[in-house]
């Protein structure tokens, strides 16, 4: 059976071209999948001080006023959108017409490749090609704007007040004509633009995926291959309104981190924790106080540290941002830690290759020592 972990997975949603090489997401994801028939009523809103606190470009998953939205399967639609109210109650799919089975595009939740948030409004892509705006209730759905048919397939990035669009290499196409392209899609006017065509047009970019976005820039791990067939795997600043693309360092590792400040903070298993100075270009080892470390994920007040698994269980470790450890829990394997937000993290509970938010962890207990993972609608 094919479990998606957000430590280790490369999924159908997220791989931009299908090379020999493929790397692994470099982003903690979900593949969240149910069958919820029922619908609830409007949850109350969170204040705006303790939304949107986790800096990651999700595809899946977003955090709204009234509870994190992300996409499940659903038989005979494929992907619709459920809500995990801020109350800490059951998910329900987010539609709101009568009697409706939420099976076909009717459905006020039928949803697509990607999601994103901006100005109270959702965002969702149909068919791949299509930006949708509808109200956070899921109702009064908008086209905003249609991929041109001289796009190709791709991947979409919520992006602050736009949708970062990554088209894949188009492997039909001679190989030396293959390319990836990056696209900006405006939420507000569904402009469309093509972003650092200079840069794609002179590297062979062999994958790319995106792991943070800071205002106007992201940072990402790029495949190039060179004249050679080699790959490099480069670790990358793009700066979105002024065009410019920067070389960071190469890693040997598919390696994921998250910028504060002028730090790119990452984590590689088996050696430690790493600081990388945008500045000077110089990068500091830092200790590893926990030894079976696989995974690391950096908040914005705390790491989260996953652990290797043991006889059935697993382990996340609560390191401050000076690397001590401040306190762990250990939950069943069968759960999957999935998302941040200001006040919780979430976890998924797998039923074959589908999931769906099921449980949490309220941030207050951290440091106490007796963390609870409680279920939602308990």
């Amino acid at each position: 059976m094919y479990i998606m972990r957000w430590y280790n997975c490369v999924q159908t949603d997220y791989h931009l071209g299908k090379r020999d090489e493929i790397m692994k997401r470099v982003l903690f994801c979900l593949l969240a999948a149910a069958m919820l028939f029922g619908c609830g009523g409007k949850p109350e809103a969170a204040p705006a001080e303790k939304r949107r606190s986790q800096a990651s470009p999700r595809i899946d998953c977003v955090e709204t006023d009234y509870g994190v939205c992300f996409l499940g399967k659903n038989a005979g639609i494929g992907r619709i959108i459920y809500l995990c109210p801020n109350d800490g109650s059951e998910p329900y799919v987010l539609c709101n017409k009568p009697n409706c089975r939420h099976t076909d595009e009717n459905c006020n939740a039928y949803g697509g490749g990607a999601l994103g948030f901006y100005d109270g409004y959702l965002y969702t892509v149909q068919d791949g090609r299509q930006l949708i705006r509808m109200a956070q209730d899921g109702t009064g759905h908008e086209t905003v704007m249609i991929l041109p048919n001289s796009v190709g397939g791709g991947m979409y990035y919520d992006a602050g007040d736009r949708m970062l669009y990554v088209e894949a290499a188009n492997l039909t196409l001679p190989y030396e004509q293959q390319r990836f392209r990056f696209f900006s899609i405006d939420y507000r006017t569904g402009a469309f633009s093509e972003l650092f065509s200079a840069f794609t047009e002179e590297n062979h970019i062999d994958n790319t995926g995106i792991f943070q976005v800071v205002g106007s820039r992201f940072y990402g791990l790029v495949l190039i291959r060179t004249d050679a067939a080699e790959i490099e795997r480069w670790i990358m600043e793009f700066d979105m309104e002024t065009g410019e693309c920067r070389k960071l360092f190469q890693t040997t590792v598919d390696s994921i981190g998250a910028v504060y400040g002028s730090t790119l903070f990452y984590f590689i298993p088996g050696e430690g924790f790493m600081e990388y100075d945008l500045n000077s270009g110089e990068t500091e080892k830092k200790s590893l106080p926990v030894p079976d470390a696989v995974y690391a994920f950096y908040g914005e007040d705390l790491i989260y540290v996953l652990g290797s698994e043991n006889e059935g269980d697993r382990t996340l470790y609560f390191l401050d941002r000076s690397y001590a450890l401040v306190d762990s829990v250990t939950y069943p394997d069968r759960e999957s830690f999935s998302f941040v937000t200001g006040d919780r993290l979430y976890f998924s509970f797998y039923i074959g290759t589908m999931s769906l938010f099921d449980a949490y962890i309220e941030k207050s207990e951290i440091g106490g020592g007796q963390i609870t993972l409680k279920k939602l609608g308990a």
